[in-house]
């Protein structure tokens, strides 16, 4: 589940903050790592991603810190008390979720379509399920 609250879809980011290892990872597969400005501790992978400035845990974030950064948008694992928090500091907020595979699908493409970046997000959906495609082909073979 993806949900973007005070952000137009409209105007493509060019600074943003995730505060998740799994938001981070699926920024730079679509091609959009560079927007990057700010992650947390945890958002290691890729490796460039270690190189972005760090704000701190995600549960201790250094607010202070990401308003300095002045991004367009914070990217958050859904969080009710974080999201109120980052709103009363008039940042803009997009909460991925990712329980499912099928969240996992969908914020791929709603990130895709946050980035401007469609295409590329359809693709990396597409190859993760031709994937998961391929390992249940191959599992079906396994004696019960």
């Amino acid at each position: 589940m993806l949900i973007i609250s005070s952000m137009a879809i409209n105007a493509q980011p060019q600074r943003v903050i995730s505060l998740a290892p799994h938001i981070t990872e699926m920024v730079f597969r679509i091609g959009a790592g560079d927007l990057l400005v700010g992650r947390t501790e945890y958002c290691s992978y890729p490796p460039a991603a270690a190189e972005i400035p760090s704000i701190g845990a995600y549960l201790n974030p250094n607010y202070e810190k990401m308003v300095a950064l002045k991004p367009d948008a914070v990217l958050i694992f859904p969080n009710a008390e974080m999201q109120a928090k980052l709103e009363q500091l008039n940042l803009k907020v997009i909460s991925v979720s990712n329980e499912t595979i099928a969240e996992i699908f969908s914020g791929i493409r709603q990130l895709g379509e946050f980035f401007q970046k469609p295409d590329e997000a359809a693709q990396v959906v597409s190859g993760l399920k031709d994937t998961l495609d391929w390992i249940r082909s191959q599992s079906a073979q396994w004696p019960a």
